[in-house]
């Protein structure tokens, strides 16, 4: 049972840190169109949104580099991994957008 909970515990982290980069994306995107007031968005809200972005994507950049990365991006890591596209377009690409956020 406790495995069972464990698990269950893991999803419903998992599932909440895709809500937020969701809603950080839904803000980014906003702002990019010009309607942050029609969201209610301030520019703070802006920027912890443009953070969060960041900060994923540099510690998925560097979960891409690691032999076992950590548990919360395991399985996006082996997606990653196994597609066609080469890792190497994939870290550049990473790279790419941390700059750009």
């Amino acid at each position: 049972m406790s495995t069972l909970g464990s698990l269950s515990g893991q999803l419903e982290r998992e599932e909440e840190r895709l809500r937020e980069l969701n809603l950080a994306l839904i803000a980014l995107e906003a702002q990019s169109l010009g309607h942050t007031a029609d969201f209610g968005l301030s520019k703070e809200d802006i920027e912890k949104s443009r953070q969060m972005l960041v900060d994923f994507v540099v510690r998925f950049r560097a979960a891409l580099d690691q032999e076992s990365p950590r548990m919360d991006v395991q399985s996006l890591v082996h997606r990653v991994k196994s597609s066609i596209k080469p890792i190497e377009d994939w870290r550049e690409d990473l790279d790419a957008l941390a700059l750009l956020c």
